[in-house]
C-alpha cells in the first residue's frame, strides 16, 4: 500500500493569523501595521473554511456527495460533521456562533465588490485623478462595529483590538465545536486539523509548523487560550 500525506492547512493559517498580529503589535509605522493587520484577519477568516473542510474530507462520503457538500458555507459544513458523526448539533443561539457568523460576513465583505456612499465632491469636468487609497479624509467608511465580535466592517480601519477579537472568535468557538459540543481528545482534533502521514492505511504522524505551538503559547499571554488541540510538543 502506497504511502500518502494529507494536506491540512489550518495549522499554517492559524499560525500566520498569531504571528501577522504579533508583528502588528511591535509595528511602529501605522502604513506596514495596517498590512500586518489584514494579514493576520484574512488568514483568520480562513481557519474557520479549513477547519470545516478537514472535518468534511472525514466523511468519507462519495465524490459527488462531497462536491453538492462543499458548496455549503463552514458553518453547515461542520454542522453536518457534528451531526453525521457524533449525533450533535451546533447550538446556533450560543454567543460562540454568532460571533462566528460574524467572521463569515466579514470575510464575504473583503472578498466580493460593494457600493458604499462617499462624501467625495463632484469632479471639475474632465478630471481624471484618483483619490490615493493613503487619503482616506477623502472616504466615508462605516465606523460602526459588529454586536457580537465588536469588529468593524471595512478593512482599512481594523485595529489591533479587531485582530485579536477575530483571532479569539475562531478559537472560542472551536473550543466549544471540539471540546464541549463533540467531546474530542485534543490529539485527535490536532490530527484531524493537521498535515499528516499516511503509512500502510494508517495515520502515522502530524506534520506542523514549527512556530505554531510558540505562537499559541504567545496567544495565552495575550489572553486568548486554545483548549481544543494539543498546545504543546
Amino acid at each position: 500500500m502506497d504511502n500518502e500525506i494529507h494536506h491540512r492547512s489550518f495549522g499554517q493559517l492559524f499560525s500566520d493569523a498569531i504571528f501577522f498580529e504579533r508583528l502588528a503589535t511591535e509595528e511602529k509605522d501605522e502604513t506596514v501595521k495596517k498590512r500586518y493587520l489584514r494579514a493576520s484577519m484574512l488568514s483568520t477568516f480562513l481557519t474557520l473554511e479549513c477547519a470545516a473542510n478537514c472535518c468534511l474530507f472525514c466523511l468519507n462520503a462519495n465524490n459527488a456527495l462531497i462536491e453538492d457538500i462543499d458548496r455549503l458555507p463552514p458553518l453547515s459544513k461542520l454542522d453536518l460533521f457534528a451531526l453525521h458523526g457524533f449525533k450533535k448539533k451546533i447550538d446556533y443561539s450560543r454567543n460562540e456562533v454568532q460571533k462566528i457568523k460574524e467572521i463569515k460576513h466579514l470575510r464575504d465583505n473583503v472578498v466580493h465588490p460593494k457600493v458604499t456612499k462617499s462624501a467625495i465632491g463632484k469632479h471639475d469636468e474632465g478630471d481624471r485623478s484618483f483619490a490615493c487609497f493613503s487619503s482616506p479624509s477623502l472616504l466615508t467608511f462605516s465606523k460602526k462595529p459588529k454586536a457580537a465580535t465588536g469588529i468593524v466592517s471595512n478593512s482599512s480601519l481594523w485595529s489591533q483590538v479587531d485582530c485579536l477579537s477575530a483571532i479569539k472568535s475562531i478559537v472560542d468557538f472551536f473550543n466549544y465545536f471540539f471540546k464541549e459540543l463533540l467531546q474530542m481528545e485534543k490529539g485527535l482534533v490536532f490530527g484531524l486539523l493537521n498535515d499528516a502521514l499516511i503509512i500502510d492505511g494508517k495515520p502515522n504522524s502530524s506534520i506542523y509548523p514549527p512556530s505554531l505551538f510558540n505562537e499559541m503559547e504567545y496567544l495565552k499571554s495575550r489572553g486568548v487560550c486554545v483548549k481544543f488541540m494539543v498546545t504543546e510538543p
